[in-house]
């Protein structure tokens, strides 16, 4: 089994005590796709119905089906990201008391072959990237594939043709989204080591100040932080620079679906 697996096997087992908010989170996303599909649904009605044959009833009902549904959306994505981060910070809580736990049980020639900071670190910082990241990812991927679901059938039902056109483009969004995440993964790992890094760094100095102005070593501990820093911001500009491309190029892959239905459609 590889690292990557064994860590989500882990921390899968953090998850299975909060199963019903899980679930309950789940029905949650569920709502707030198909308010998608339903507003996606009520587009064309509001404009052959109210715009074009100027349905005095229909410009009646319309409005407040789209108001409605955007209330039940709004109100469902509300409960769901609340139980998912209520469910992360429970995660977080019993990750850092089972690594505080664990930590006591080693020998003493661990701890002196570690650096305090390290290992306040890894129970303070680290496990809470790693239980926020899981939890972020555990939302988005439930409601962005119930969602695209929920999309993919309005779609279907209105030219089951057309659609298929559009969804040409989501195998390489898969492969899109899978680089993108790679990628992500080692900079996040990275950028744990060097906050560690700079962890011990202050610690060293701050505990050591008195060593640092009896040589006059102040500029030299300031050239030692700068280097760590600009790694820290180095790793953070890129963690910026992947994540954000992420729904540019998304929309432009969906673009050349969208393109690829316009043109069937108009032959």
């Amino acid at each position: 089994m590889s690292i990557r697996a064994d860590l989500y096997r882990r921390l899968l087992s953090y998850l299975r005590p909060h199963a019903p908010a899980l679930i309950v989170g789940t029905v949650l996303a569920i709502v707030v796709a198909a308010m998608e599909g339903s507003i996606a649904w009520l587009v064309k009605p509001a404009m052959d119905d109210v715009f074009i044959r100027r349905d005095v009833t229909m410009l009646k009902l319309i409005p407040l089906l789209f108001l409605g549904a955007y209330i039940a959306k709004g109100l469902a994505r509300y409960g769901q990201s609340y139980l998912m981060a209520a469910v992360g910070e429970r995660v977080i809580a019993r990750l850092r008391r089972d690594l505080y736990a664990h930590l006591q049980q080693m020998s003493l020639s661990f701890f002196t072959s570690r650096h305090t900071a390290e290992l306040m670190s890894r129970v303070v910082t680290d496990v809470n990237r790693l239980a926020r990241l899981s939890s972020t990812v555990l939302v988005m991927t439930i409601r962005q594939s119930v969602m695209v679901v929920a999309l993919a059938a309005v779609m279907f039902v209105r030219d089951w043709r057309l659609a298929l056109i559009a969804l040409v483009v989501f195998p390489f969004v898969g492969v899109a989204v899978r680089s993108i995440g790679r990628r992500l993964y080692r900079i996040n790992k990275r950028s744990q080591q060097k906050l560690a890094e700079l962890n011990v760094l202050l610690h060293e100095v701050f505990s050591g100040t008195k060593i640092v102005k009896a040589f006059g070593r102040e500029a030299h501990e300031v050239e030692r932080f700068d280097r760590v820093n600009r790694g820290l911001l180095s790793l953070a500009l890129k963690d910026h620079r992947t994540d954000e491309i992420t729904d540019p190029l998304m929309e432009i892959l969906a673009a050349f679906g969208i393109m690829g239905a316009l043109w069937y459609g108009g032959q």
